[in-house]
């Protein structure tokens, strides 16, 4: 079973920690209490930049046989940065 996740730190942070030059929508109160299927602040890397967004965290067992629970995500997360 996944645990949970704490988010307490600040966009200055975030930024100078690991160089993120692009922000989505997202929530910066601090979050105590992240579970799994929760929207999640997620940093990735596209063409050179690294870019911070709102992405569902998800975990599917690898032993699930049910081809419902393998697909439970859905197509690819897209990031919406402006």
């Amino acid at each position: 079973m996944a645990g949970r996740i704490t988010r307490t730190s600040p966009r200055e942070a975030i930024t100078k920690e690991f160089g993120v030059t692009r922000f989505g929508e997202v929530d910066w109160h601090p979050r105590y209490s992240v579970a799994p299927r929760q929207i999640v602040e997620t940093i990735i890397f596209i063409n050179g930049e690294k870019r911070l967004g709102p992405m569902r965290w998800s975990f599917v067992s690898p032993t699930a046989q049910a081809e419902s629970l393998r697909s439970t995500h859905g197509p690819r997360p897209r990031v919406v940065v402006r």
